[in-house]
């Protein structure tokens, strides 16, 4: 997530990351060692979780020039970070990073143990991570 855009909404009270990367080059890094990116000119063919999605290869490039840890330290309002313990595709790990990154007002909240990063299971955990963003604004 980039907090540093968000910060500038005067409105935002909260901010709730779900299954979020520390840090977009470690999803792009896993990308490349699974074989899962491919350059093609300006478009950059992505296969997440099986399906090909085609970016401009900007969106690539903006990836290395943001510094997310700096972002999230600096961050100053709410930080709700929602992750599924045994995320497949972005590991929990991600989860405790960010939230140790942070220094303002923050909560860890860790999804059921047979949630996925997709939320395949259903509608409990859906209704359970709005009612924890509801609950902490």
């Amino acid at each position: 997530p980039d907090f540093a855009d968000a910060q500038d909404d005067v409105a935002l009270r909260i901010l709730a990351t779900l299954g979020s990367p520390r840090d977009p080059l470690y999803i792009l890094d896993k990308f490349r060692r699974n074989n899962q990116i491919e350059l093609m000119g300006e478009t950059a063919r992505l296969t997440i979780a099986g399906r090909k999605v085609d970016v401009k290869t900007t969106f690539i490039d903006d990836m290395h020039v943001h510094d997310v840890a700096a972002a999230t330290a600096s961050f100053d309002r709410k930080l709700l970070v929602i992750h599924a313990p045994n995320d497949e595709i972005v590991s929990f790990d991600n989860a405790e990073t960010i939230y140790s990154r942070a220094t303002c007002e923050k909560r860890l909240v860790r999804l059921s143990d047979t949630a996925t990063h997709l939320l395949e299971q259903g509608s409990e955990d859906a209704a359970f991570i709005a009612d924890q963003i509801i609950a902490n604004l």
